[in-house]
């Protein structure tokens, strides 16, 4: 039988919680040594050092992003390779200087490895657009 474990959302879920508690190890648990990804500021970063500075950066930056996820699916490419992708909003965004910025849609996709025996992030890749964008 199946645990909750088990499912590649749940990696994404966990690393949403993560960010939410600004918990970076916990993050960081959950990708691959060589990820990539492509954040919503449009900056491309590969593999697990890159990545490490680009999200301490945009934490330390006082970036409030928390999104407040609407829709998920997961989609098994062959056993160990699955696409999560996920659909929502930014609510309250608050940007380093203080500013808040209108709701925003946000939609993101994730390819997850399985490797010795856990999910693992190996690429990520988000996208935000305002309302007057759209």
């Amino acid at each position: 039988m199946a645990t909750r474990m088990d499912y590649p959302a749940d990696v994404i879920d966990r690393m949403t919680a993560s960010w939410a508690r600004r918990d970076l190890n916990g993050m960081f648990a959950e990708v691959a040594e060589d990820v990539e990804y492509i954040s919503a500021t449009g900056k491309h970063w590969r593999g697990l050092d890159e990545v490490r500075r680009g999200w301490t950066e945009l934490m330390e930056a006082g970036y409030s992003i928390d999104p407040i996820w609407e829709e998920q699916s997961q989609s098994f490419l062959t056993p160990d390779i699955a696409v999560v992708t996920q659909v929502g909003r930014l609510k309250d965004l608050t940007l380093p200087d203080g500013r808040r910025l209108p709701t925003a849609r946000t939609f993101a996709t994730s390819v997850l490895v399985r490797e010795g025996g856990r999910w693992l992030v190996k690429h990520g890749h988000s996208s935000t657009f305002f309302a007057d964008a759209l």
